[in-house]
This record gives C-alpha cells, sequence and structure tokens, in this order.
C-alpha cells in the first residue's frame, strides 16, 4: 500500500500536543512574529520551538509570509477545525463547511457578519409605511454585494446559505464574541430604526447601536492581529 508522503508528513506533524497548541494560537491570533507565537504557546526553549516549527512548516501546515510573520496555511486551518470538532465530541462538521470556512479571511468574516446585518436592515425597513420602504433598497444592495463578493472570495455558492444563520461563528471560536456582538447590536439597530416608537428616540439609538456594531467588529480583529482595512 503506497501512502503520499505529504500524508504522513501532516499526520506526524498532528501527532504532537505542543504542535496541536502552536496551530491552536495562530488561528486564534492570526499571524504572529516567531517571537510572540513562542511566547503565545509558553514554550521558553528556542531550540526545542524551533525544531516544532519547522515540522509544520514542512508538512504545510504553517507558512511565513514576506515580514517574516507565520500563519495557518488553509490545509492548517481545516486541521484546526476537525482537531476542534473531534475534542468536542461533536458528528462531525460537514464537509464543505469545513472547507469554506477554513478559506476565510478575517475580512471575508467581516462580509459574513454585515451581509447579514444588511440583510436584516432591508427587512426591517420594508416593513415600514408607504415610500418609506424604499429605505430597504440601499441595504439589500449591500448585503447582496457582501455576499456576492464572499461568495467570489471562497470560490463557492454552497457557502451562502451556511452564513444567513450563526451556526459559521460557532464553529470559528477564536473570534464569536465580537462577531456575535456585532450581529446582535447591527441587528437591534435595524429594529430600533423600523419599529413605530418616536424618531427623535428611533434615529439616535438605532446609530449608536450600529456605531456600537462597528466598533465590536473593528476591536475584535484588531486584537486577532489581523484588523480589517
Amino acid at each position: 500500500m503506497v501512502v503520499h508522503l505529504g500524508v504522513d508528513e501532516v499526520l506526524k506533524a498532528l501527532g504532537s500536543g505542543v504542535r496541536r497548541r502552536i496551530l491552536a494560537e495562530l488561528y486564534a491570533r492570526g499571524r504572529l512574529r516567531y517571537s510572540e507565537l513562542m511566547r503565545a504557546t509558553g514554550i521558553e526553549q528556542s531550540g526545542w520551538f524551533a525544531h516544532h516549527l519547522k515540522l509544520l512548516l514542512s508538512a504545510g501546515l504553517v507558512k511565513r509570509d514576506a515580514s517574516g510573520k507565520y500563519y495557518l496555511s488553509s490545509l492548517g486551518r481545516r486541521a484546526v477545525l476537525l482537531i476542534e470538532e473531534i475534542e468536542r465530541g461533536g458528528e462531525g462538521i460537514p464537509v464543505k463547511l469545513v472547507e469554506s470556512i477554513s478559506k476565510m479571511a478575517p475580512v471575508d468574516e467581516v462580509k459574513a457578519t454585515w451581509g447579514l446585518v444588511a440583510l436584516v436592515y432591508a427587512v426591517s425597513l420594508a416593513s415600514l409605511p408607504g415610500w418609506l420602504k424604499l429605505l430597504s433598497l440601499p441595504p439589500a444592495l449591500a448585503s447582496l454585494a457582501l455576499y456576492t463578493s464572499l461568495a467570489r472570495s471562497l470560490k463557492s455558492l454552497y457557502c451562502l446559505p451556511l452564513f444567513f444563520n450563526v451556526y459559521w461563528v460557532l464553529v470559528k471560536p477564536a473570534r464569536w464574541k465580537p462577531t456575535l456582538a456585532s450581529m446582535a447590536c447591527g441587528m437591534a439597530s435595524a429594529l430600533a430604526l423600523a419599529s413605530y416608537m418616536e424618531w427623535r428616540l428611533a434615529l439616535p439609538l438605532g446609530i449608536g447601536l450600529l456605531a456600537l456594531a462597528a466598533l465590536a467588529s473593528y476591536l475584535g480583529y484588531r486584537s486577532a492581529g489581523e484588523a480589517p482595512r
């Protein structure tokens, strides 16, 4: 029986708890320099750390960019997702879901978050009376543009139904808090603007909640080392 050498290298790299911890830290924090990654994993011996990192690089699970920062490859992200699912004792993540989420860059998470918020805005504003319904058109177009861009980034139309709910957020625990905070504030903002409360109250409340949603997104991704641009 012939086994591809790459499979052996990947399985060997995943067989160490230290190397799995390195992968988990890169998944949670984004791109890190050598010293930052070493400190995040709690390994004090540079030579020992370099040995583990070299195996991950050789297996194609980790890559290094031109600035010297280390980051997870698409294979590395898929490996982390599957490891986390195994540790949770779940029944397994659908393969296409893993493939779509593993390709997501931070900016794609922003698109998925705000695509849903814009969709809720469109639906909420469409319930307004008379010509005010036209206010739903800009967020509807924005949502369409964001989801189209997301599908092009992930090279998959299958991904779109996955992002009409929050399941994908739960599969990416590293940044689920800021993402859910953004969604909650954004949706609350839409509901406030579409409600029948006095506009002098609804307008500042809606704008304030929307600002909080944007702030949650920005702070969340900046703390991960990859603030969206």
